[in-house]
């Protein structure tokens, strides 16, 4: 802070006291010589814009003068702030979505400034198609599908007069039914109630059209409950868990499944074995012998 010292002895230094203050705003220069910004002043228009200063000024020659002057602060235009942070949510797919972002999510204490408000994307960029957002009331709407699953970060953004912005982020998570295995019946693959040869050739065709392949778990299922065993993997132990079922006879000496039966069959398919050390990929062939016998 520069005062200016009208002396008629134009040879004479001056030092600065301070004798008070309204506000900590100002403190004496290391070298007496003037006055500078506190270190830890908080100089803000909103909360008190002037300030009451009372210094002495003494010159070389021992002759001194006091006075007040008054320091006022301009304002400049400040952001909005978060007040109280969006939460994290989670909905089921297939489930609609609403949600409202409160008004008292964000502030701005700017004297006459309005906020607007928009949303995207943790990265800045446009919501997913099936999600949208109401910037007049604030409001996100929507129905995310099985491709959905995951986590959605979202960016909700507050815009004040001046377009200073602030955003805050939260995050939505989409959780979908376990689609790879069924855990009532785990044989079931199709799904259909009742484990039968429909189940084994599912399974066969998989792994004849795609092979073996480890699932993603964000992933939801379009071949069926195709992970028998759940053990992340569809592989050929999947399809010998639903074989081995149908051949299996139960107490009463029925064979499990349906009373089905495909004459002794061989099935060439090619998949790949999921193997830390090797991942090679194998042509395998499997005896099906599917019998009420």
């Amino acid at each position: 802070m520069n005062i200016e010292v009208l002396d008629e002895d134009t040879s004479d230094t001056h030092t600065f006291e301070i004798l008070g203050q309204s506000q900590a705003w100002f403190e004496v220069k290391p070298d007496s010589t003037g006055l500078q910004v506190a270190e830890d002043a908080v100089i803000d228009f909103e909360s008190n814009s002037t300030n009451l200063l009372e210094i002495r000024i003494t010159d070389s020659g021992g002759a001194d003068v006091s006075g007040t002057i008054t320091v006022t602060a301009n304002d400049i235009n400040d952001a909005p702030q978060i007040d109280v942070p969006i939460p994290d949510m989670e909905i089921d797919v297939d489930t609609p979505f609403t949600y409202t972002v409160p008004l008292e999510t964000f502030s701005d204490q700017d004297a006459g400034d309005s906020l607007i408000y928009s949303a995207t994307n943790g990265t800045g960029f446009s919501l997913p198609s099936w999600i949208s957002f109401d910037r007049n009331t604030r409001s996100f709407s929507g129905t995310p599908s099985s491709d959905e699953v995951g986590d959605l970060e979202i960016r909700v953004n507050a815009i004040d007069t001046s377009s200073a912005i602030t955003f805050d982020l939260f995050t939505l998570t989409i959780v979908g039914d376990d689609s790879w295995h069924n855990s009532v019946t785990p044989t079931d693959v199709s799904g259909d109630a009742n484990t039968s040869a429909i189940d084994a050739l599912i399974m066969i065709d998989i792994l004849n059209t795609i092979g073996a392949f480890e699932i993603d778990p964000n992933q939801q299922s379009t071949l069926g409950f195709a992970d028998v065993s759940n053990d992340g993997f569809v592989s050929a132990l999947d399809a010998l868990l639903v074989i081995a079922f149908l051949n299996t006879p139960s107490a009463e000496g029925e064979f499990a499944g349906e009373t089905l039966r495909l004459d002794s069959a061989y099935v060439d398919f090619i998949f790949d074995e999921v193997d830390e050390e090797e991942n090679d990929s194998l042509l395998q062939r499997l005896a099906i012998d599917i019998l009420g016998r």
